[in-house]
């Protein structure tokens, strides 16, 4: 019922955003004058505009990397709302991915890495969501091309590439549509090169002309290459004698792949103790080397402690240099005081050796925070172990280890290759990292502090080789190796022997002096234990130290392609779908009907044995008619984490996840579950050139940002915000996740043992300093509040502690009421008794909206008071945390959930630090009201013109309101077609008051000379960017007025509410208006 009046609201939201897009851009000036350098392009026609205002709430808490991935993903389900994508298609092409991010689920799922996304409309075409002014343009679209042909096995018939920008300050995305075209066009276009690599010349050729690979295939009896040129992307190129070097590791016909590794060095003497702490006396170091258990020892270890820790100077006989002292506290506490490398295969002494052994050192030290090139700085989102966070509820509890010897792991990426008996296809991502155990056993799961930085990496590894090439030829040798691999073993072929090695006899301290473009510049400290024989060895050196979990803390392999090797002869590419198709490895059980929309794919991860390891299951179903669903089981885990919380779970427990996806011309609702309670749900809808997106929270979510404001303030309740709390005789305390009804949240003391239920686990540093102490939380039915009509008591919340309710009799029929109501109409009444809130139980059943606006109603009501006082009509906006948004008149509540049409109207409004904005509501509609003062130009002269001459200038065009009579208008925003052009009006050039916080927002209706004035159209015919089309027609292209300076230059810095400049609007009146002076004219 809200469908019309819903785009009649959003067109206003649309063009306020479209024009502060293009005022970035241009300076809303209108002229033909190009935009300075650097600033991005206008969005070229058509496109339209994803307003995320009633979801940004679920971006509070995520880091800005994860954040702003999350918004790419929100604007590829805003594509597909766009493209009216029905549920199957839609459910096929995103199966494997969430419509939310949260690094806990990541190994749930398949989230998009890097800026761009795509998305298979099922219907032939790719479309590809590339950002504005990408630095890498070219990349971005290549990868995401070769990525769909891995998963579905071949190049789709056509690519359509379109243009989108992130506005996060109007909390919206641009983005503008291009056209199809073919897909072999759209990669001559970006840098494809396809070349014969089997014959003299042609690989040296060949890697001339590329910096990346991404196939091998067999045309007849030829071997041909396929790669990118892609001169703008940092590259340390590989030479033919590198891939010489690597396909000589495949030829062998026993022996490990290739690969390398810094291994734990033995010390066996006391002259290894002194080739790694020079200094020591003979009798200690034959002690140390001898892990004899002397006083003497114990003596020495807690100097050593006390140097490295407390910044104690060292005693006469340690060093001073931290790094050997390191070592020295390695050997005493019986661990391995330096690394030595191990090269698999024919990589000793190779450019090849030198680059993995660069890589796997940098790498681990990075992690920790030392060295000169740490990329801090350099890579947003990058955070070294020392400087992260660790929630309490991580840290080790009774048995569990305080620390962990695992060791970070560079591997090929199963998901990003893809075999058939002609070629092997290579999609964006060939290499990941992972954890491993000290040993040659394969993947072991890390701890949550050690996982952290992994998970990171791994999301965004070509961020990381951007910054420092080496990685990005780190790749680029995975991709090799395993096209090689499968060439060599499979194909039976070979490429032509360069007949060199690379510089054989390379040592890696040589390599490192000679090269100078090294991003990690700092000195190395190599040593030559006698114990490590010719073997490069070398000292880790110790992080910054850093408090984790009550302890004092300090920090102290790279495996090529095999991945065929693993599989040995089993065949784990089952005859699916290229719809549902994906690259990777599956049990050949896997199955799926396309005419049902029914199965089940299990992708499986395989240790170096063959043997399967881990897995993950998507099975298919369809609920309902029209809808889609996919549930996600993985292997259980020791380490969960859902919103940085820890999940309590039994490590025999599967993780599940669980996404129903329905859609209908371009209506989108996407529910997920997480262990069979309900995280949230999207809402995505288009309304012709705009596309809204909503979050609602559920019971896991709500519980996540409770538990998280929990642990943040140990002893202290959950602040005021919008949730209800319930306080039994017992003095437990409950809090409410959604409607009053479903599962409420509890924490009770002491940690409990993992469970097959959905749990967390809360930690809190000791009074007394030392280890973490726990709680629990749980999920729990919701407390016994009585039957429907009962009467709810609802005290008001605090500053440490929120609204509690609790069952009470009926209120007495003298307490002052307030009567709450939705947009469709239903309502309830509030009373006010003393101190607290009543309200029958009923009317809080099912609504989170209503829950939390009695939660926080308080503010409400001082809201209403200023209406009141005001007496101006007008509605106060005030947001609900998440759950939708409350229009406080002087006489009643309209709440609104974010799920309703009005919602991302009036969030969109809501400026932090700014009043409560203004709306009127006018039917089916609402309308903002500006609360600026309006004035007429100086200098500025009345015309006499026809109204198209009006909406064909630069600026917003207001009507006066009272002209709806004579033009037959109906309530609501005021569409410009609906107003004969031929018009004859007058004219008015005005300038409106802007505030330093405001300056993104063009409201529906001004005040002028006593009367309103509703705006017509934002912006006149020298704008650019998609045309906003109303109910009636097309309104017009968007705004490209501009915000005219009080002062030289915009004052940024200035406070909520100062007026910093003013924007030249325009009035428009019908001639002969008696009550308005500029209309008589």
């Amino acid at each position: 019922m809200f469908q019309q009046s819903r785009f009649r609201g959003n067109r206003t939201l649309v063009a306020a955003i479209l024009c502060v897009l293009l005022t970035a851009v241009a300076g809303c000036t209108g002229s033909s004058v190009p935009p300075p350098a650097g600033n991005p392009a206008p969005p070229a026609e058509p496109g339209f505009v994803l307003s995320y205002a009633a979801a940004a709430a679920r971006l509070d808490g995520l880091d800005p990397a994860t954040a702003e991935g999350q918004l790419r993903d929100w604007a590829r389900t805003g594509l597909a709302s766009y493209l009216e994508m029905d549920a199957a298609r839609l459910r096929d092409a995103t199966y494997d991915s969430l419509p939310v991010r949260d690094p806990g689920l990541s190994d749930l799922s398949r989230q998009p890495t890097g800026p761009g996304r795509a998305l298979y409309d099922g219907k032939g075409v790719l479309h590809l969501l590339v950002p504005r002014g990408d630095p890498h343009r070219a990349r971005t679209i290549g990868l995401l091309v070769d990525q769909y042909s891995a998963d579905a096995g071949d190049d789709p018939p056509q690519v359509q590439v379109h243009d989108y920008e992130l506005l996060t300050s109007q909390r919206a995305v641009s983005v503008s549509l291009g056209k199809a075209v073919a897909t072999p066009e759209v990669r001559a276009a970006n840098g494809y090169v396809a070349q014969r690599v089997d014959e003299a010349g042609g690989l040296t050729g060949f890697l001339a002309k590329t910096r990346h690979l991404t196939g091998l295939s067999l045309r007849g009896n030829e071997v041909w290459a396929e790669g990118w040129n892609w001169p703008d992307v940092p590259a340390a190129p590989l030479s033919a004698e590198d891939v010489t070097v690597i396909q000589r590791g495949y030829t062998a016909t026993s022996g490990p792949s290739p690969g390398f590794s810094l291994d734990p060095g033995p010390v066996k003497t006391a002259a290894d103790v002194l080739a790694l702490v020079p200094g020591l006396s003979p009798s200690v170091a034959e002690a140390v080397a001898a892990r004899s258990d002397t006083p003497a020892l114990s003596q020495l270890r807690q100097e050593v402690l006390d140097a490295l820790f407390g910044g104690t100077p060292p005693p006469a006989g340690l060093p001073a240099d931290r790094t050997r002292l390191w070592a020295l506290k390695q050997l005493l506490d019986g661990q391995p005081g330096y690394s030595q490398a191990r090269y698999d295969g024919p990589l000793a002494g190779t450019e090849v050796g030198m680059t993995l052994y660069y890589g796997d050192y940098i790498a681990k030290q990075w992690s920790t925070g030392v060295g000169g090139g740490v990329p801090d700085k350099a890579v947003p989102g990058f955070v070294a172990d020392p400087d992260a966070t660790i929630p309490w509820g991580h840290c080790p509890e009774g048995s569990e280890p305080t620390s962990e010897s695992g060791r970070l792991w560079f591997g090929q990426n199963e998901s990003g290759f893809a075999y058939t008996a002609n070629r092997v296809t290579i999609g964006a991502q060939a290499t990941r990292l992972f954890a491993k155990s000290n040993g040659d056993a394969g993947e072991v799961e890390p701890s949550y502090a050690f996982g952290r930085g992994l998970g990171w990496w791994d999301q965004h590894y070509d961020a990381v080789a951007s910054y420092e090439p080496q990685f990005e030829r780190i790749d680029q040798i995975m991709r090799w190796s395993g096209a090689l691999e499968w060439l060599v073993t499979k194909a039976g072929k070979r490429l032509p022997d360069s007949g060199g090695t690379a510089g054989p006899g390379l040592k890696f301290a040589d390599w490192y002096a000679k090269h100078t473009e090294l991003r990690e510049r700092s000195a190395i400290d190599f040593v030559s234990p006698p114990s490590a024989g010719d073997r490069e060895a070398v000292l880790s050196k110790p992080s910054k130290t850093f408090e984790e979990c009550g302890f004092t803390a300090i920090n102290g392999g790279v495996s090529l392609g095999n991945l065929l090797t693993r599989q040995g002869t089993r065949d784990h590419h089952p005859d699916l779908p290229s719809s549902v198709g994906r690259a990777g490895v599956y049990d050949q059980g896997s199955a799926y009907d396309p005419a049902t929309g029914t199965g089940h794919l299990k992708q499986v991860s395989l240790d170096d044995a063959g043997k399967a390891e881990s897995y993950r299951q998507y099975t298919f179903s369809a609920p309902a008619q029209g809808g889609a669903a996919v549930e996600t089981t993985a292997s259980g885990r020791k380490v969960g984490s859902l919103g940085g919380v820890k999940v309590n779970l039994d490590a025999g427990t599967p993780r599940q996840v669980r996404n129903d996806t329905s859609a209908d011309r371009g209506h989108i609702t996407q529910r997920v579950e997480v262990q069979g309670k309900e995280l949230g749900a999207l809402d995505v809808r288009k309304d012709h050139d705009s596309v809204t997106l909503a979050w609602q929270s559920s019971v896991v979510d709500n519980a996540l940002r409770l538990l998280n404001a929990e642990q943040s303030r140990p002893g202290v309740e959950p602040g005021s915000g919008a949730v209800l709390s319930h306080q039994d005789a017992s003095g437990q305390v409950q809090y409410q996740l959604g409607g009053i009804d479903g599962p409420w949240l509890e924490t009770t003391p002491g940690a409990k043992p993992p469970g097959s239920e959905l749990t967390f686990r809360l930690g809190a540093p000791r009074q007394q300093g030392g280890t973490a102490e726990f709680s629990q939380a749980t999920l729990r039915g919701p407390p016994d509040l009585g039957g429907p009509d009962q009467w709810l008591r609802v005290s008001l919340a605090t500053k440490d502690q929120p609204a509690r309710i609790s069952p009470a009799g009926a209120p007495d029929k003298n307490a002052r009421q307030i009567s709450v109501t939705t947009p469709d109409g239903h309502g309830f009444t509030v009373y006010r008794e003393d101190d607290h809130w009543a309200v029958q139980h009923k009317d809080l059943a099912g609504k989170p909206e209503n829950a939390a606006a009695l939660a926080k109603f308080e503010v409400i009501d001082a809201a209403m008071q200023q209406a009141a006082k005001a007496k101006d009509g007008y509605y106060r906006a005030l947001a609900l945390d998440g759950n939708g948004v409350a229009l406080v008149g002087a006489d009643r509540v309209v709440l609104v959930s974010n799920f309703e049409p009005w919602a991302p109207i009036a969030l969109h409004a809501i400026v932090p630090g700014e009043a409560a904005p203004l709306f009127q509501i006018q039917g089916k509609s609402i309308l903002h009201v500006g609360q600026t003062k309006v004035s007429t130009e100086p200098g500025g002269q009345v015309k006499h013109e026809k109204l198209g001459e009006a909406l064909g200038q630069d600026r917003d065009v207001y009507l006066l309101e009272s002209a709806r009579v004579a033009y037959s208008l109906r309530e609501g925003s005021i569409m410009a077609d609906e107003v004969s052009r031929d018009a004859q009006v007058v004219v008015v050039p005005a300038v409106a008051e802007q505030t330093a916080k405001a300056v993104d927002l063009h409201p529906d209706l001004r005040e002028y000379a006593g009367k309103r004035w509703q705006l017509v159209r934002a912006g006149g015919s020298g704008g650019s960017g998609p045309p906003l089309r109303g109910t009636t027609g097309t309104v017009g292209r968007v705004s490209t007025s501009t915000v005219q300076t009080t002062s030289p230059s915009p004052t940024t810095s200035a406070a909520a509410g100062q007026t910093t400049g003013v924007v030249p609007i325009l009035l428009v009146c019908p001639e002969n208006t008696p009550d308005v002076p500029e209309c008589k004219q």
